[in-house]
């Protein structure tokens, strides 16, 4: 069979299309195969941990917070912290006019006083106690004119306790506990179920208790160490007091003519009550031993 030229122009032309789907199939195979493989890795559960690897998520969590702390710390350069008291007994002329005068010491130096007492004895002698609260920069000053203020120290006492350590460790403490916190609120925004939010929810409201214990610590320890406490007792100079009213003879024998009388008052009246209460017992016990020796006698004949 002849072909014609138009045959052969068709058939060329059928394979040219031809080639041309054949390379621009292969490309297009090639890029389906990339697609489908980066979907298929895309479409793969990712290895994501439980929620509850809770130690793993708290401990990177606080070890940043605890850095982002300490930075802002500026490496913590702390102080002494020592607790500073003294007790000191002054004999004074007057005892209200040195309390007074340790209101307006306490004042100036930028104190205060915390506690004042003033009782009289039976002689009418005064005597007190002040508590005073001194900034411990002025704590040897403020001894110093406690001393001037008196006409004699019968007894002083001074003691300091070094709470250091202890102040350093809790500041240490606290900052560990509030980068626990900022972890646990982190922790928080991950929560998934309701039962994850709850534990973190528990976690967080003990930490932040455990933060408050500590913060009330710390302020108590900063109180006593920056205010020094002196507790001051007052007492005057014994003293002879005249008689308040005229002394009378004869009423000091009536007066004791009369405690005679109602003393022997209360001897007859306790003589009275012995013999009654000795013939109530006496009486009833009688009876009944009589009793028994009549019961003794007739059964021995």
């Amino acid at each position: 069979m002849m072909l014609t030229r138009q045959h052969k122009w068709f058939l060329g032309l059928a394979a040219l299309v031809l080639l041309l789907l054949l390379f621009s199939e292969t490309p297009n195979r090639q890029s389906a195969t990339e697609t489908g493989g980066s979907d298929s890795v895309a479409s793969m559960p990712s290895p994501t941990p439980a929620f509850y690897d809770e130690k793993a998520l708290v401990a990177e969590d606080r070890a940043a917070g605890i850095a982002q702390v300490e930075s802002a710390a500026d490496a913590d350069t702390s102080e002494a912290r020592v607790i500073k008291q003294a007790e000191i007994d002054l004999l004074v002329s007057s005892t209200p006019d040195t309390q007074v005068a340790l209101a307006d010491l306490a004042k100036r130096l930028g104190g205060f006083v915390r506690d004042a007492s003033t009782y009289e004895r039976i002689d009418k002698v005064l005597y007190g106690q002040a508590v005073l609260r001194i900034p411990v920069a002025s704590f040897e000053a403020t001894l110093s004119d406690i001393r001037a203020l008196g006409l004699r120290v019968q007894s002083e006492r001074v003691t300091g306790t070094d709470v250091t350590e202890q102040f350093a460790d809790l500041e240490a403490q606290l900052r560990n506990a509030r980068a626990e916190e900022q972890a646990y609120l982190a922790l928080l925004g991950r929560a998934g179920s309701v039962g994850d939010l709850l534990q973190v929810q528990r976690e967080l409201s003990n930490v932040r208790g455990r933060i408050e214990h500590m913060e009330g610590r710390k302020t108590y320890l900063e109180n006593q160490t920056d205010l020094a406490t002196i507790t001051v007792s007052l007492s005057e100079k014994p003293s002879l007091i005249a008689p308040t009213s005229d002394f009378r003879f004869v009423d000091t024998i009536k007066e004791a003519l009369q405690t005679l009388v109602v003393a022997f008052q209360e001897i007859v009246r306790g003589a009275v009550w012995i013999v009654v209460l000795g013939i109530g017992i006496a009486l009833p016990a009688g009876l009944i031993a009589w009793g028994i020796y009549r019961l003794y006698k007739h059964s021995r004949r």
